[in-house]
């Protein structure tokens, strides 16, 4: 079912304003309307027109009501407080396979910037990976971006050409970041849109009723004063996949080692951020599977004057094109290449240095929690490094985390040379 009608789309609550629980239930065939008990007043109104330059004027946003959809049966938990908990149990293993597009604006309506990505999504027991192979643009063509849940976070690299990998001896070594978040890193909006689509149950950063961690590059995304409103619907009742997701921001800019700052005036009391939906569906046994989407991120235009003078920033576009069931540890049709080596810089653990990650190595793109003993050693050495001043103390726990790091290094070149001289 194609979803080309009008999008109606929520852009805030008045200050203290709570959702409410829907009154009506049912599948969300229609993205123009939601079922509500009662509908909010708004703190300002609905934003009429946003163009898209490339497709030409359009209403991404049309109406003139709020109306906010709690969630029935809904615990939340995990990660950044509290968090959907719509069960993803009865969703079988399962591999997806389309392709991404993006498109960056200036404030003028002038693409910017393009890119284009083929896309594998797997899932299964409650683990996802999300694997891009870039198609353009041209100097990032043949390049691979991978992304999955591991124990306590999330992993994600970028493989470059072979010419330009490092390498152990002759075996590749994949940089590797490792963050203690539920969702892909957000700076990277194409992994975030197919995430959102295919991700059963997405661990979303809410925060509280109606409120959520808006979407941001990491370290300032955690940030306590980054509270925004959201209202977010499935594909149907009790289903696990997201249909929409508004996010309307509180009015601050968050920048890299200062306080956040507030918008001036129309948007100090904050504007509509993105916005997420399905654009359409399939049925697959029984399952109905998202297989269209697109992700809008907006922000105010130079010298605007009223709050929905926006322009839009970013689209993010899913398709997917081949959608597959995998049993008993089944191999999906189009397998992904593990990198054997990775060089992991992890910011789970908690409590280290700002600006410090333990660095260490990962074969197999096997990680472990990081209650692991080895690791959770090693976390104990990089809590004593400070990014300023070391004392002589610090300085012996920085020589015994060089021959920690090392160690792993030689044995795998040492059992390497060992297999090839038995050989010859």
């Amino acid at each position: 079912m194609d979803f080309e009608g009008a999008f109606s789309c929520a852009t805030g609550l008045a200050h203290g304003a709570t959702s409410s629980l829907a009154a009506g239930k049912g599948s969300n065939h229609s993205l123009g309307h939601f079922a509500t008990a009662h509908q909010p007043k708004l703190w300002f109104d609905l934003i009429d027109d946003v163009s898209c330059p490339a497709e030409g004027p359009g209403r991404l946003l049309s109406g003139r009501h709020l109306s906010v959809q709690a969630f029935a049966a809904f615990s939340l938990i995990a990660y950044f407080g509290l968090c959907s908990t719509v069960t993803a149990a009865g969703v079988p293993a399962f591999a997806a396979y389309g392709s991404v597009s993006a498109e960056w604006f200036e404030p003028g309506g002038t693409t910017r910037y393009k890119s284009e990505a083929d896309v594998t999504f797997l899932y299964g027991a409650g683990l996802w990976q999300i694997d891009l192979d870039i198609k353009s643009p041209a100097d990032q063509a043949g390049h691979h971006k991978s992304c999955k849940k591991v124990p306590e976070g999330v992993r994600y690299f970028t493989e470059m050409s072979p010419s330009a990998s490092r390498t152990v001896g002759d075996m590749p070594l994949t940089p590797a970041v490792a963050e203690p978040v539920a969702f892909p890193p957000p700076e990277d909006a194409s992994l975030l849109c197919v995430w959102l689509t295919l991700c059963p149950s997405p661990a979303l950063p809410i925060i509280g009723p109606g409120r959520i961690r808006a979407f941001m590059p990491v370290p300032l995304m955690l940030h306590p004063r980054n509270e925004a409103t959201y209202s977010a619907e499935y594909l149907d009742a009790g289903s696990v996949f997201l249909s929409k997701l508004l996010i309307t921001n509180n009015g601050l800019l968050f920048l890299s080692g200062a306080d956040p700052v507030r918008f001036q005036k129309p948007f100090g009391d904050g504007f509509f951020d993105s916005a997420y939906r399905v654009l359409d569906r399939t049925n697959i046994a029984g399952v109905s599977f998202p297989v269209r989407s697109e992700v809008r991120h907006l922000n105010p235009k130079p010298g605007a004057e009223r709050v929905d003078d926006l322009y839009l920033v970013s689209i993010q576009k899913l398709n997917v094109r081949k959608v597959e069931f995998l049993s008993n540890g089944e191999t999906p049709s189009e397998p992904v290449a593990t990198p054997h080596l990775l060089a992991a810089f992890d910011q789970r653990p908690p409590g280290l240095p700002k600006g410090v990650t333990m660095n260490h190595l990962v074969t197999n793109d096997e990680w472990v929690s990081i209650t692991n003993q080895r690791l959770a050693s090693l976390a104990t050495v990089y809590r004593q490094i400070t990014t300023t001043k070391r004392s002589g103390k610090n300085a012996a726990y920085l020589v015994l985390f060089l021959l920690l790091t090392a160690l792993p290094v030689l044995a795998l070149w040492f059992l390497k040379h060992k297999t090839i001289n038995k050989q010859t």
